[in-house]
């Protein structure tokens, strides 16, 4: 069985962040053009930035948390470069603790 029509094209991950993580999912509606990740000792939250198509750009809702103490931006050049994937590795930071993402690897062609 196929994804619901709505969702086909579209980023679906989830969920995570212990028992308050939501699953989520994003379809952009131009070229992504930036991927904004933040984190700590974890990744805490993910945001995309994409082109209208017109000039102007458009962020994505911030999936996520609201920790982390650093910032860091992966430019993707479209359209001559473009998103095809992203993967990482998740885990426990200590027995007790939630199932956090430990880490991303964003793929372009």
């Amino acid at each position: 069985m196929g994804e619901p029509s709505h969702l086909e094209g579209s980023i679906s991950v989830g969920p995570w962040g212990g028992p308050s993580g939501n699953a989520w999912h994003y379809k952009a509606k131009g070229d992504i053009k930036q991927i904004i990740i933040v984190h700590g000792g974890a990744v805490d939250s993910i945001q995309f930035k994409s082109d209208e198509g017109n000039g102007s750009m458009e962020y994505s809702n911030k999936f996520g948390g609201q920790g982390g103490n650093r910032t860091d931006k992966v430019d993707i050049d479209s359209p001559s470069e473009y998103l095809t994937g992203i993967s990482g590795t998740f885990g426990c930071f200590d027995p007790l603790g939630p199932v956090v993402i430990k880490s991303l690897q964003i793929q372009t062609n």
